[in-house]
């Protein structure tokens, strides 16, 4: 007997006449809609098997979980990428109001604080909340689905390595819409999933990331969700980042799933984080949006 799978709709465009299933990683399904190139994870986990996996351990080196070393001493390489931020939306906008979704522990907060802005947090795992409230900063833990009603507004807001962990991308960019008045700004740094990198590593693609990163956006994608939220792109950028050392030994003992104790040690000697390297495969899109004045279709 035949056995009948099922196809899911793009959450893009709503179809699955172009949809196929691309490949499987760690354990999960991917499918790719031909239309818009936009790649997802299917079926989707559930909120409360992300709420578990964002615990203490995707912040302070669980290599299984595929986070980070240690967040606040990993991202100390990011600090000048955050200032250029900063300063391209310093130059886009006046207003000094922002509101950074996926704050963590707060290291992009303090940056902006530092330049005079209002910052406040939005962050879902509540050990990551707790720690960047215990750092004096404004975090509330909670999901963006739970801003929905109106109360909360910001001039600027910012996702950095936000956006491919939403469960639901189309729901979360109308809530964006709603958040950021006319004139307002968005911008965030996503994987580009029809990056000549990410077509010829396939599913070894290095940003694939089940179940932390969910969906994976092409240009056309990206573009599509924004127009139909009342957004226009202002500029894409594909700048890559700084790792130290540490960061990058821990990464590929995730990526490989490799479980050597010996090298893990490494990986968190001083010196590993004083090493910081520069890498741009260019599969990293940098998207800065305004709100327009036409409410969202």
């Amino acid at each position: 007997m035949t056995e009948c799978i099922t196809v899911p709709s793009c959450p893009i465009g709503g179809s699955s006449h172009r949809v196929y299933f691309a490949f499987s990683r760690y354990g999960y399904q991917l499918y790719r809609c031909k239309s818009c190139g936009h790649l997802w994870v299917h079926p989707t986990p559930s909120a409360r098997e992300l709420e578990d996996f964002y615990s203490k351990g995707y912040f302070q080196g669980d290599v299984e979980k595929r986070g980070y070393q240690n967040y606040d001493t990993d991202k100390v390489s990011v600090l000048p990428e955050f200032d250029y931020f900063l300063t391209r939306l310093e130059r886009a906008t006046d207003r000094r109001d922002l509101l950074d979704i996926g704050a963590a522990t707060g290291v992009f907060m303090e940056c902006a604080i530092r330049r005079g802005w209002r910052a406040r947090g939005l962050e879902l795992s509540s050990y990551a909340a707790e720690a960047g409230r215990a750092k004096g900063l404004d975090i509330a833990c909670s999901a963006l689905e739970d801003m929905d009603d109106g109360s909360v507004v910001a001039s600027v807001v910012t996702l950095w390595d936000v956006v491919e962990h939403f469960r639901d991308p189309v729901g979360a960019f109308r809530i964006l819409g709603r958040i950021v008045p006319p004139g307002g700004l968005i911008m965030f740094a996503t994987p580009q999933s029809d990056s000549f990198f990410a077509r010829v590593m396939g599913r070894f693609w290095t940003l694939l990331a089940p179940p932390q990163h969910l969906h994976y956006f092409s240009q056309a994608s990206m573009l599509e969700i924004l127009r139909r939220n009342g957004f226009t792109i202002v500029s894409t950028e594909w700048r890559g980042k700084s790792f130290d050392l540490g960061y990058i030994i821990h990464f590929v003992m995730g990526w490989l799933r490799i479980r050597w104790a010996w090298l893990n040690r490494v990986g968190h000697w001083r010196i590993m984080q004083r090493i910081v390297l520069r890498i741009n495969p260019h599969d990293m899109m940098i998207v800065l949006a305004k709100r327009s004045d036409e409410s969202p279709l």
